[in-house]
């Protein structure tokens, strides 16, 4: 998901000489920049420092919200920062409660702020992608809340904010071009004629009140391509949510779609350089309908197949990590939609096979991000393949113990990466998917002792829950686990 937008420079007011104790709305403001400014300066040093002092951020906006609960000023700043600490796991790990609990804040005070200004495109974009992220975390915790609602109301105010960023572009092109004929009159020699009060020069200036001017930045390309870009990606998120049927919903994203991919996603990105973010978000979104699609039986099993070849094959798509490791993605999904079809086999071998490829050539690549899961994926693959020779599929069955080994490699690979960058959720997994191919590779003294390690730790709950998911990700099968001695 794209970054929330940042609040105007011009209300992020220093005060070098800021009072010890505010008691104006603005000085409340200026305190609290001040705050966020000094924890800005930390954040890539010191995570516990820096968290301090967003924190104290918070607590100024808050304790300034008490006694002006109509600056939307102060309820913008507050909401923004408490939806932005949840952005970056090193401060996330700071802050007490969990990643939803803080999310559900940030949520409540993103609905606040938009009470008191529900034309603000900022905050309707901010409230929408605090939402949107979370049904992301509800799908990481396994939450049983309904995600539906929360993400109808993001793609309600993700509409909004772009309805009015774009009358918003339409004024300022206006006036731009009522500006530059003006300018070009007066050029030609003519007389520039502006309305307004004059000032008779012969007399003393007028005694006026100080006025505040707030300078509006002008909506451009890459502020509409953001809202675009957070739309389609919302409507991905949608799309594998739905249960089936998925009726007049299916529909619906459509609808909403087609007008987003056919008139405005490319004209949008003119002149932002933003091509391979925009084309990323658009096949992630047709990988997404087409799953949709064929789960409503909508499409049969070949052409499914051949709108997910077709995906993330824009010209540099084979140096983009993220484009390969979202195309594997695509075709594990297929493979997963297809396994309970009759002759569709050599379709998930192929598939799968070119799954591997790609994620083998992204692990590759200079610029991959989150290599570790990159590793674990590339084990999942192998052991998806592996499971298909268990069906009675011959590549698959005669190259078993070449399956096993590679995916041992890359699970084991996976950790060691995970743990050299203190990612212990991706370290744990890879860990546990290790310990279970140790096992049906028939090594169970190796098995025992990767679970025997985590379980001495504490960690029970967690390694029951990814042994879990692995099952209903297929990487291994009830009758596997109940083979190596676990309770299926």
């Amino acid at each position: 998901m794209p970054k929330p937008k940042q609040f105007l420079k011009e209300n992020k007011k220093k005060s070098k000489h800021a009072p010890s104790a505010p008691t104006t709305a603005d000085e409340y403001l200026a305190a609290g920049v001040d705050f966020e400014e000094a924890g800005e300066k930390w954040r890539g040093g010191d995570a516990a420092k820096s968290t301090r002092f967003f924190v104290r951020a918070i607590d100024c906006y808050e304790d300034a919200l008490k006694k002006f609960p109509h600056s939307f000023d102060l309820a913008y700043n507050k909401a923004r920062l408490q939806y932005e600490l949840t952005q970056h796991p090193k401060l996330l790990q700071q802050l007490p409660g969990s990643l939803l609990e803080l999310l559900q804040t940030a949520i409540e005070s993103s609905r606040y702020a938009l009470k008191l200004n529900e034309q603000n495109a900022d905050v309707l974009f901010n409230t929408a992608q605090a939402l949107t992220s979370y049904v992301e975390a509800l799908q990481d915790a396994s939450n049983a809340t309904d995600p539906l609602p929360f993400l109808e109301e993001a793609l309600e105010l993700f509409q909004k904010c772009l309805e009015y960023q774009e009358l918003q572009h339409r004024e300022f092109r206006v006036q731009a071009k009522a500006a530059a004929a003006q300018e070009t009159d007066t050029d030609d020699g003519g007389v520039s004629l502006t309305t307004g009060s004059t000032m008779n020069v012969d007399s003393e200036p007028a005694k006026t009140d100080i006025l505040r001017a707030t300078i509006i930045e002008p909506v451009t390309n890459p502020s509409l391509l953001d809202t675009i870009i957070a739309q389609l990606r919302t409507l991905s998120l949608l799309c594998s949510l739905l249960p089936v049927p998925s009726g007049q919903a299916l529909q619906f994203i459509q609808d909403y779609a087609t007008g987003i991919i056919e008139i405005k996603l490319d004209a949008y990105c003119i002149g932002t350089g933003r091509d391979i973010e925009s084309a990323l978000a658009r096949d992630e979104y047709f990988a997404a309908l087409s799953d949709l699609q064929f789960r409503n039986g909508l499409l049969n099993v070949q052409p499914y197949f051949d709108i997910i070849k077709q995906l993330y094959s824009f010209p540099t798509a084979q140096s983009n990590p993220e484009a390969l490791v979202k195309s594997a993605e695509a075709r594990i999904t297929f493979h997963n939609n297809v396994l309970l079809y009759e002759d569709t086999l050599n379709l998930s071998w192929e598939a799968l096979s070119t799954a591997l490829v790609t994620l083998t050539t992204a692990s590759k690549l200079p610029d991959v991000e989150n290599l570790a899961a990159v590793h674990v994926l590339r084990g999942d693959v192998e052991m998806l393949r592996y499971q298909m020779g268990q069906r009675g599929f011959a590549a698959a069955k005669k190259s078993a113990e070449v399956l096993l080994k590679n995916a041992e490699v890359f699970y084991r690979g996976g950790k060691n990466v995970a743990r050299a960058a203190a990612e212990q959720g991706v370290e744990g997994e890879g860990a546990v998917k290790e310990g279970l191919v140790k096992g049906l590779r028939g090594d169970g003294m190796g098995m025992q002792g990767v679970f025997a390690g985590m379980l001495a730790g504490s960690q029970g709950d967690v390694v029951e829950k990814m042994i879990i998911e692995a099952v209903e990700d297929g990487v291994v099968t009830r009758e596997q686990l109940q083979g190596l001695g676990f309770a299926a």
